[in-house]
């Protein structure tokens, strides 16, 4: 299976989107793509989590702190971690990688 990830990035002023591109008895791949100022609440998950910036530029919560990221920043979080995204200055496409799929 093949996934063209431009093809798949929609923006909305409204909203986050999300769209899950596969899902299996082993992982989930999620794109979330976000507007300035839009953002992913910090959660957990009991699930390993992967979380890959593939355009633009914000925030990932690292502990109880928001760090910068950029596009081809990775960073990944164990079960039960807090992780959660902002999009800053522009358009943010964030990929997100669950394993197990719990």
């Amino acid at each position: 299976m093949e996934v063209k990830l431009a093809q798949h990035m929609r923006f909305s002023d409204d909203n986050v989107v999300s769209e899950v591109l596969h899902s299996c008895q082993d992982m989930r791949v999620v794109l979330f793509s976000l507007q300035p100022g839009q953002e992913m609440a910090p959660h957990t998950s009991s699930s390993s989590v992967c979380l890959q910036v593939l355009k633009g530029n914000g925030l990932m919560l690292v502990g109880h702190e928001w760090a910068p990221v950029e596009t081809g920043s990775i960073r990944f979080y164990p079960p039960g971690e807090a992780h959660g995204v902002r999009a800053t200055d522009g358009p943010l496409a964030v990929l997100a990688t669950l394993a197990p799929r719990l």
